[in-house]
């Protein structure tokens, strides 16, 4: 028998389905949202100028202002849906909780202020909050104006601005913040923040087709403004990611502690570092660090192992590596690359030589730099300039993969 009780401002809204075989139910008109109920039924509140989801599975579609605040673990459907928040984040997932989001149809997430578009709390190690989004449908999202990430950290200039474990599976997300967030990653954090507060959690990309730009100071995909990155890359296609100002496309924000990298899949086009300009020389890699300016520590490691995938035109900016340290980063680095092939100067594959798959697909040289080859061992060459710390080459012939903007 179909149980369905409604009401506003507090009082809790239950729904569950008639039979196994029904799909949603009765659709609840809430502040602009038509809220219907999954198959195994749902929980939400309506609490002053928010929706609260407590559990099960709720589904969204219409236009609103008011945030969703997650605060049991839930799965939540977008779905053709609008959300340009007026206070803060536009989804909120507290610490703690695990939430999938389910992208259906065409979908557009706005944070305001401070607030991340969709915020992806942290507390600890042991209480931070787990998001999985997946589905076909399209994601466009937007950090708010003052420090707030895309998906991820919010502006709050603390431990807040780290962002949760983010997980992506599926649909079409894009993903853009306004100053000192990252695209997917942290929101802005404050300037020399501790390393020991800097602990990031994960940001994990299995599926997807994903594009994201970062704030000023904060990289398209990772950390944001002095707050660390950890990263896992196992699927996916990653095309058009571009780090703000001082930031790499993917890793680390200004001043970020730490960055760690780990590609072992997926698809990589058009990765951007900041630019910079040749007077100042304070561009980020394509893949790996910011730039330390004065006032901004530099990362203190970094760690990329890179073991299959394709990375094609992956540029960094003056004074920056394409693959490792941003500018004027001067912290010990290790760059390890395993079944590559060597390009040429033109961004041609040598057929000859190759060995094992083409990782490196035209990530051309950038202007001007100084070339060196040093034998790493009899089936591996680096061809490049290290500035600093340790390149290793695993099994094959590895190129450009740390070319110095000079």
């Amino acid at each position: 028998m179909l149980r369905s009780s409604r009401a506003f401002y507090g009082v809790l809204f239950t729904v569950f389905a008639a039979t196994a075989f029904a799909t949603n139910v009765n659709a609840d008109s809430v502040k602009g949202y038509e809220i219907t109920s999954g198959e195994s039924g749902g929980s939400f509140l309506s609490v002053d100028d928010t929706i609260v989801v407590s559990g099960g599975e709720v589904i969204f579609s219409g236009e609103s202002s008011a945030p969703i605040i997650i605060n049991g673990d839930s799965k939540i459907v977008l779905k053709d849906v609008s959300i340009k928040s007026k206070t803060g984040s536009a989804i909120i997932i507290d610490s703690g909780v695990k939430a999938e989001i389910v992208l259906e149809g065409d979908n557009t997430v706005a944070g305001y202020g401070t607030g991340a578009g969709i915020s992806v709390g942290y507390k600890s190690d042991s209480n931070m909050a787990i998001l999985k989004l997946s589905g076909d449908g399209t994601l466009n999202v937007t950090g708010g104006a003052e420090g707030g990430a895309g998906i991820g950290g919010n502006g709050t200039k603390n431990a807040n601005a780290m962002n949760g474990e983010i997980m992506i599976e599926g649909g079409t997300i894009i993903a853009k913040a306004q100053n000192g967030g990252a695209g997917i990653g942290g929101g802005m954090g404050e300037e020399n923040l501790d390393i020991f507060k800097q602990q990031p959690g994960k940001i994990v990309i299995k599926g997807g087709d994903i594009s994201a730009t970062g704030g000023n100071g904060s990289a398209g995909i990772g950390g944001g403004n002095n707050i660390s990155a950890n990263i896992e890359v196992s699927g996916g296609k990653l095309n058009e990611v571009q780090g703000g100002a001082f930031a790499a496309g993917i890793g680390g924000g200004r001043g970020s502690a730490s960055v760690d990298i780990t590609i072992t899949g997926g698809s990589f086009e058009n990765i951007h570092g900041y630019e910079s300009s040749e007077e100042e020389k304070l561009g980020g890699a394509a893949i790996g660090t910011g730039s330390d300016k004065s006032g901004y520590s530099s990362a203190a490691k970094l760690n990329i192992k890179i073991s299959d995938g394709k990375i094609k035109n992956a540029t960094a900016g003056w004074g920056a590596t394409n693959i490792g340290n941003g500018a004027n980063n001067t912290s010990d680095n290790v760059v390890t690359v395993s079944k590559a092939v060597r390009i040429l100067e033109n961004g041609d594959v040598d057929e000859d030589e190759a060995k094992g798959e083409n990782i490196l697909s035209d990530t051309k040289l950038a202007d001007n730099p100084e070339q060196e080859a040093d034998e790493i061992d009899k089936d591996a060459v680096m061809w490049g300039c290290i500035s600093g710390g340790v390149i290793a080459a695993i099994g094959g012939l590895v190129a450009f993969s740390v070319i110095k903007r000079y």
